[in-house]
């Protein structure tokens, strides 16, 4: 039996698509005049990632891994651990996964050494991959899925997502998505969250899932990659979790939140007080009806709260600025890209 993620639209169906998968984001890259995520210091950043964990996945906790990571991977034959792992990449589109058994791996991991401890490089061997793409395209966003057999029979599925940001830049006029794997680039992806000084954001969600334990006791471990978007907005691989459009929600949600409140700041009374009432809305989410509401309702309605926010602290005419500078840019259109 599989514990799939099913790829619906509704706040309970968010709940059941991501228990146990971990989210992250990367804000290093500081783009002048993008609103979305670059621009805001390090407090709205977090408000903004703690506001969407919380929203998108109910009354499920946010949970920090810390505590797993320091106990660790319970130990055992390494060697026969490592056989169990299959990777399954994309290699027609140049997208590899390079798992803990291949010397590439290892070349790559010890690149990293000198910022891990030696307990958290035990648990990274046995948790972890990289993905390299060899496609000559930027990647914007990635979803790696590992599928883990426990020895009842079961399958216990756990996706791990990570995005550059999602804003969008232009190149020579046309748009493209803010770059999170360059061309010949790597990231590793764990399975078990590492405390990172140099990442701003690592949490998983699912209520206190022990995965160490269930890829620990599994007697066989399939790591995917499930979905790639593209810089240039193309968007390949199975997709079996409903990626693709949970991006393009969020995408299309800022886009069309700013659009508002751009209206709004040039007087536009009526669009103001919906952004307004979408704060409220935000604030007001559990009373309404689960089914009522989609991931991009959840984006959009975050969104307005903490662009109201910016607003008191940097005014009208600063934020106006902003947002024209962002909207100045053409909007991006995603394209899913079938297999024959």
């Amino acid at each position: 039996m599989t514990s799939a993620i099913k790829p619906r639209h509704s706040i309970d169906s968010l709940v059941r698509r991501h228990a146990g998968t971990k989210l992250l984001s990367r804000h290093d890259d500081v783009v002048q005049g993008d609103l979305l995520l670059e621009k805001w210091d390090r407090q709205d950043q977090e408000a903004y990632m703690i506001k969407i964990a919380l929203s998108s996945f109910g009354l499920l906790a946010v949970v920090v891994v810390t505590l797993l990571v320091l106990g660790g991977i319970p130990k055992g034959n390494e060697t026969g651990s490592l056989s169990k792992i299959q990777t399954i990449g994309l290699p027609q589109q140049g997208i590899v996964i390079a798992g803990p058994s291949e010397g590439e791996f290892a070349t790559l991991l010890a690149k990293q050494s000198q910022k891990i401890s030696g307990a958290q490089l035990r648990t990274l061997k046995s948790s972890s991959v990289f993905v390299i793409n060899n496609s000559g395209q930027s990647i914007a966003a990635l979803n790696v899925n590992w599928a883990l057999v426990q020895p009842d029979g079961r399958t216990i599925s756990h996706a791990v997502a990570h995005h550059g940001g999602l804003g969008v830049l232009t190149n020579n006029g046309s748009p493209n998505l803010m770059e999170d794997i360059a061309p010949n680039g790597s990231r590793l992806f764990s399975l078990i969250d590492l405390p990172d000084p140099n990442r701003r954001f690592g949490f998983t969600t699912g209520g206190g899932v022990d995965k160490a334990r269930q890829l620990s006791e599994s007697t066989k471990v399939t790591i995917s990659i499930d979905g790639v978007l593209f810089v240039d907005g193309t968007f390949v691989g199975p997709d079996s979790q409903g990626f693709f459009r949970s991006l393009k929600a969020e995408i299309e949600a800022r886009r069309d939140l700013i659009e508002e409140m751009a209206q709004g700041l040039n007087g536009d009374a009526e669009a103001m007080r919906h952004v307004e009432s979408l704060a409220n809305g935000r604030r007001e989410i559990r009373r309404a009806s689960a089914d009522q509401h989609s991931y991009y309702d959840e984006i959009k309605e975050t969104q307005a709260s903490l662009m109201l926010a910016r607003r008191s602290k940097i005014g009208d005419k600063a934020l106006l600025d902003a947002i024209s500078a962002e909207l100045s840019k053409p909007r991006i259109t995603l394209r899913e890209l079938t297999s024959d």
